[in-house]
């Protein structure tokens, strides 16, 4: 059949689009897409636990649970998923501990500690830089990952041949 031929054969063409984009929307429903981000992800925030278990020997049980995933909604671009990882202090305890001077005072959560004092550096500390090589080594498996659930969404819609 060759496009265009007549108006009936084009028609046909665009409504069997028409048909396979609306499965194509309905396999990336906002709920889809933050199910295969999550798995794009999953083995980075691994990594990403087990290189801060390994660096930071002191204190490793709270840095280790700090590491997160958020997969959440844009606010600029309605029906796009985005996910990000890394140190996180919510849902973690605080812990006290009296000063010198009798004082009670909250020991720093550890994505405040180890996110960013230990990781980027201070004045007085020096970082120790393990979240962008981590980042550096897993970009090209996230982007093969997404890609690959992408075209098998694809694939299932019909859209590509």
């Amino acid at each position: 059949m060759i496009i265009g031929e007549n108006e009936r054969d084009l028609e046909r063409v665009f409504d069997a689009f028409l048909a396979a984009m609306e499965k194509f929307d309905k396999k990336t429903s906002a709920q889809t897409q933050r199910k295969i981000l999550r798995e794009a992800i999953a083995p980075a925030v691994r990594d990403l636990r087990k290189a801060t278990r390994t660096e930071y020997t002191s204190r490793t049980g709270r840095s280790r649970r700090s590491v997160r995933t958020t997969v959440k909604a844009s606010k600029k671009r309605p029906g796009i998923q985005y996910a990000t990882y890394g140190w996180s202090n919510k849902g973690i305890q605080p812990i006290y501990y009296v000063n010198r001077k009798n004082r009670r005072r909250e020991r720093p959560k550890p994505a405040t500690y180890i996110g960013v004092w230990q990781d980027l550096g201070t004045k007085s500390i020096q970082g120790h830089h393990i979240f962008e090589p981590q980042w550096a080594a897993h970009k090209k498996r996230i982007i093969d990952a997404l890609t690959e659930k992408i075209q098998a969404i694809m694939k299932e819609s019909k859209i590509s041949k």
